[in-house]
């Protein structure tokens, strides 16, 4: 996905609906890309911890939602 060079910077809470653990980040992508981003690279090597959980609970146990968006 190719960086989309918006003004805005969006903090976001991806949460495991499991367990309650979360993950804070934040983009300057957007959050639907950022998201794409992470579920996409829980399949390859070097993950995070946030794409660790990805794989051990699936896709279907996280929830990406926007906090607060700054502008430029």
């Amino acid at each position: 996905m190719a960086y989309l060079g918006t003004d805005e910077i969006v903090v976001y809470k991806a949460t495991n609906l499991t367990n309650g653990d979360y993950y804070i980040g934040c983009t300057k992508n957007g959050l639907a890309a950022r998201e794409w981003q992470h579920r996409n690279r829980a399949n390859k090597p070097r993950k995070t911890k946030l794409h660790e959980a990805l794989n051990q609970f699936g896709d279907a146990a996280f929830v990406f939602e926007s906090l607060f968006v700054f502008e430029d």
